[in-house]
Formats: C-alpha cells, sequence, structure tokens
C-alpha cells in the first residue's frame, strides 16, 4: 500500500516574519521563507464573490448559484468540447481528440452566474497555468494542479485568481482538483458516489490535502490501481481538519 505521511505537522511551517517579507516569491510551489502553498494554503475558490468550491459538469447549479455551462478552446474557434476529469485530472474531450496537462492552458471553462442583481451573465475562467505538484504521499503519483484566473466585475481589466490571499499576488492561484464526490464543509462529510461533480481545492485547502496524502477519489491509494474508502477519505479529512 502506498503510504501516506500520517503527520501533517511535519510539513514546513509558515514563519509570520518570513510571510510578511517582502521578498516573497513563487518557486515550483515554495514562498518566501520556505513556506509552501501546499502547507499555508488560500481561502476557497470563488469567482466574483461566488463559491467555485465545486461545479457539477452537467450544468447543475451549485450552492452559490454558479452554474457551468461550457469548454472555450483558447481561441474560441474549435466548439464542441467537453470538460471531464480522470485520475484527478481535467481532461478536455471532443470527438476522439482530447486534451490534458499543458495542452489544456488557454481554456476557458464557462460559468453562468447572477451578479449585482442583473440576468445571468457567462464569466470565462481561464487555465493559464498547469504544473504538477510533489505529493506527500510515498510513492504517490505527481498531482496535477492549474492556475485559474478571471475577469473582476468591477474592473474586467483587471485578472483574479480563484483562490485569493491578502500575503501574496492574486494570480499566484493554485487549484488541484477532485472528481466524482462532494464534501459537507459543515460536517467534514465525504459524500460518496456524486458523478458529475467537481472539486476545485486551493492549495492548502482541506481537500488539497487530503488529495496531497494521495487519498482523492481517483487516486491509485493501494498501488494496485484502487483508492481509499470513501470511509478512509473520511477519517482522513476530519483528521486534518482537526473534527474529532
Amino acid at each position: 500500500m502506498i503510504t501516506a505521511i500520517s503527520a501533517l505537522a511535519a510539513a514546513p511551517g509558515c514563519d509570520d516574519d518570513d510571510v510578511e517579507s517582502a521578498a516573497i516569491e513563487k518557486r515550483g510551489f515554495q514562498f518566501g521563507g520556505g513556506c509552501s502553498g501546499w502547507d499555508c494554503g488560500y481561502n476557497a475558490a470563488e469567482v466574483n464573490g461566488r463559491s467555485l468550491a465545486e461545479l457539477n459538469l452537467s450544468g447543475v447549479k451549485n450552492s452559490s448559484g454558479v452554474k457551468y455551462v461550457g469548454l472555450q478552446s483558447p481561441l474560441g474557434l474549435s466548439p464542441g468540447w467537453t470538460l471531464t476529469a480522470e485520475g484527478g485530472e481535467l481532461v478536455a474531450v471532443k470527438g476522439g481528440d482530447e486534451r490534458r496537462g499543458d495542452a489544456l492552458v488557454g481554456f476557458k471553462l464557462l460559468l453562468e452566474m447572477k451578479l449585482l442583481g442583473l440576468l445571468p451573465l457567462t464569466v470565462p475562467v481561464i487555465i493559464t497555468e498547469y504544473h504538477e505538484a510533489e505529493p506527500w504521499a510515498l510513492g504517490g503519483a505527481p498531482l496535477p494542479a492549474y492556475t485559474l484566473v478571471y475577469a473582476d466585475l468591477n474592473n474586467p481589466l483587471v485578472l483574479r485568481g480563484v483562490c485569493n490571499d491578502d500575503l501574496l499576488d492574486p494570480l499566484v492561484s493554485t487549484v488541484t482538483v477532485l472528481y466524482g464526490e462532494r464534501y459537507d464543509e459543515a460536517s467534514k462529510t465525504v459524500l460518496a458516489d456524486q458523478d458529475g461533480w467537481l472539486n476545485i481545492a486551493c492549495a492548502g485547502s482541506a481537500l488539497a490535502k487530503l488529495k496531497m496524502m494521495n487519498y482523492g477519489p481517483q487516486a491509485d491509494f493501494d498501488g494496485l490501481g484502487n483508492p481509499a474508502t470513501p470511509a478512509q477519505r473520511q477519517a482522513t479529512l476530519k483528521m486534518i481538519t482537526a473534527d474529532y
């Protein structure tokens, strides 16, 4: 069985003086003072104040009224692409063709939402970067991770990252994804077998840590291609959030 790191406390901690230093810089997911974005993290993913923590790829609105309505190719000249997730990574599919990894840079997730009491607006969320993060689990596969940005409603010329943090440049916005489950934030409960639901987890969030430990619903947990059970993910999520 692939062994996950059992003590989150063993990961590098965040030193306040280092975080406040003006020399904050991005270097392979490491920020000033050796504080990893996957340890310190950001808040929950959002777009113009609406939650992007989960999306239904079949078009069902999430709890914030955000509806996924389609996927647009980088130049918008090749319609017909659909979005799915395989093995914990995003995949764009069109007929027998597919795009994943670096090939997704420039694709836009089209999200419909009501803002300022207006009619529904379609907001593109752009995949601007692809990375692979080193997992915490010994022998685990690198984690596919993405930078997602959108145009600020109040200033359309300004791009914002979906994971905002006052300490860092808003464009440093790294997420990973989990597919096929939902997670009750209040009760820290795993809701398994939820086909179509995509979770967008900002670096440092509980779900991102769950995946870093190789407990994602599509991870090869036992080295034989099988993921951890929902009960194992439930117990690990509660441990990560200290919800005993």
